[in-house]
């Protein structure tokens, strides 16, 4: 008996070709869906179109949520056919395909023995084969449970292949009293972080002084290593009279699974969480590759006088990259990423845009913004980036890629905020934004502000690629020559999403890719850590295109690594025939033997 039916698209589930223009729907072969389904008989899509285009479509008729796993690409049906037999669990012989194309036909025939193949004609009398009786089945029970298997595919899909890294990672946590000398850092995790802020209870550092000393409340620091180095304080609750009404970790550790294997520590408590939260907890799970390490005391790296002094400028999801980084005795990080605000806004300061409003506004100005503008407050303009305290500068560019540009219309002044083509002066937009923003328990943004804004302010869209690469200049000309600058681009995988065109968005990030890349030929002491040949398999990004995987954030810092150490080698040798090179430059006849220096420099550095 079939148990599965598989459907081509393009003139046989429907006529005409989407891709070719309006296709017109056949009610008849919807009818056969729901009715194989009441038969116990699950469908899915095999289908050589546009992804998103297909999904948009079907959305829109109320038809994509009759079909489990859709697979839509540009790929040979034949094995595609095959893979979702095997993700239904079934056998060929269980299943039957139904395409216009003979090529097709056979092609699948020849990659799935004894299935049952027909053309886009069977479907007038489908109902009515022996094959496809199927049982009784109004209350969807079959469709429902094959359903529940979709999405723990699509969550396996996520996570399966870093689970093999999260294991040998040897991941330990110390759940500890919280005691005053942590005041700084918990007063900092509950007011700096967001995405994995379930509670989002800001408070003042007296509020939490009182947490830590009234004996009545239990308050806990994470602290959390691995045996790529030490994570410090990454997590803080706290719980009065049973409630919980601090739960929290920072976005260093996302994806690690830490956030779930406290809760689960905790035996699940009702918290309730308030806004966005990146990783959803469930009342089942318990991480496997965590660990709890019962020392109470723990052992911090010791200062190194050669370190090398390295600012992150950048979004906060780039810092799970720096841990690694940061295990090695050879560096110290100072990061500079996105912020919570006191009014619970996310703010980010690392555009291009935002970095220069530093040097170009006076100190009129910036009150100005400051007092009117609710996404800009007063650590807005803090940066170390134009000072000359550190040794390298490792600058994320990616918001350059995603953030709106708006332009003050009298003044000219430029500022920055959001992402998604959302703009807020677009009243069109407004509904779904005071949602989202009232979602998120962010009041300064409502109605009221952006009748203002829209008076004030006009939006300009993404930066343009000149403009960008203006900005890349003026700031390589504000920072001392001899502190090199080591850019991080971004991914070239397009990421399906339902709530912007991934196809447009992948075109921006290779067209600012490209930009980068002249910058960096073009101006010295710049290099490039490139993401775009790290980050190769779509199973390494999550839930967008700038958000990656634990273990695509570990190969990112190794690359780091090598960078810095090329430019700052270790090996004692090096600055000296550098320094023997210095005093050479400019003697002609010395020539050869310092072109011999640079060669035999070379020779060291790639040895490291």
């Amino acid at each position: 008996m079939i148990k599965l039916v598989i459907w081509d698209l393009d003139d046989t589930f429907w006529a005409g070709t989407l891709a070719e223009g309006t296709v017109e729907i056949i009610d008849s072969n919807i009818e056969i869906v729901k009715i194989l389904n009441k038969r116990g008989i699950v469908n899915s899509i095999v289908s050589k179109n546009n992804f998103k285009d297909v999904r948009t479509f079907m959305e829109s008729e109320g038809i994509w949520d009759l079909f489990i796993f859709p697979s839509i690409s540009y790929e040979p049906k034949g094995k595609i056919v095959k893979d979702t037999i095997k993700k239904f669990q079934l056998r060929p012989n269980n299943t039957l395909f139904i395409d216009d194309n003979f090529s097709n036909r056979k092609e699948v025939e020849f990659y799935n023995n004894k299935i049952i193949v027909k053309s886009e004609k069977f479907t007038s009398d489908m109902l009515n084969f022996s094959k496809l009786k199927g049982s009784e089945d109004s209350s969807l029970i079959r469709f429902n449970q094959y359903k529940a298997l979709e999405i723990k595919y699509i969550d396996q899909k996520k996570f399966s292949d870093n689970i093999y890294f999260l294991e040998q990672s040897n991941i330990k946590i110390n759940i500890r009293n919280a005691i005053l000398s942590d005041l700084a850092r918990v007063v900092d995790l509950i007011n700096r972080t967001n995405q994995l802020n379930y509670t989002k209870n800001r408070v003042s550092e007296e509020e939490v002084r009182g947490l830590i000393e009234i004996d009545s409340v239990t308050s806990k620091v994470i602290h959390a290593k691995d045996k790529y180095g030490d994570y410090g304080v990454v997590g803080f609750y706290a719980i009065e009279n049973k409630q919980v009404s601090h739960f929290l970790f920072s976005c260093r550790i996302l994806n690690l699974g830490i956030e779930q294997f406290i809760f689960s520590y905790l035996n699940f408590p009702n918290i309730k969480i308030i806004g966005e939260i990146v990783t959803k907890l469930n009342p089942i799970d318990t991480p496997s590759w965590i660990f709890l390490d019962d020392e109470d005391e723990h052992k911090f790296i010791s200062h190194n006088k050669n370190q090398k002094i390295v600012l992150f400028k950048g979004g906060c999801d780039m810092t799970g990259m720096l841990h690694y980084l940061s295990s090695s005795n050879d560096v110290k990080i100072i990061e500079e990423t996105n912020y919570v605000a006191k009014n619970n806004i996310s703010i980010h300061n690392d555009h291009t845009v935002s970095l220069l409003n530093v040097k170009v506004l006076n100190t009129i100005q910036k009150a100005d913004l400051i007092k009117k503008i609710p996404f800009i407050d007063n650590k807005f303009f803090e940066t170390e980036v134009f000072n000359s305290n550190y040794d390298v500068l490792v600058f994320s560019v990616l918001m350059d890629y995603s953030q709106e540009v708006y332009r003050e219309r009298n003044s000219g002044i430029k500022i920055i905020f959001g992402g998604g083509n959302k703009s807020l002066s677009d009243t069109s937009q407004w509904q779904y934004l005071l949602e989202l923003y009232k979602k998120r328990s962010i009041s300064e943004i409502n109605l009221e502000f952006l009748s203002f804004f829209k008076r004030k302010y006009e939006h300009l869209g993404k930066i343009s690629v000149n403009d960008f690469a203006s900005n890349l200049s003026l700031i390589r000309d504000a920072i001392p020559n001899h502190i090199p600058i080591i850019f991080l681009n971004g991914a070239e995988i397009e990421v399906e999403s339902i709530n912007h065109d991934s196809s447009a968005e992948l075109d921006r990030f290779k067209s600012m890719n490209n930009e980068l890349d002249l910058f960096i030929l073009s101006n010295k002491n710049c290099y490039l850590v490139d993401v775009r040949k790290i980050i190769i398999d779509r199973a390494e990004i999550l839930d967008n295109i700038r958000h990656y995987s634990p273990q695509a954030y570990f190969k990112i810092s190794e690359e780091l690594s090598k960078v810095i150490k090329k430019i700052y080698p270790v090996n004692m040798y090096v600055p000296l025939i550098a320094k023997i090179k210095l005093n050479l430059r400019n003697v002609k006849f010395l020539s050869p033997v310092y072109n011999f220096l640079g060669k035999l420099k070379n020779k060291f550095i790639l040895k490291l």
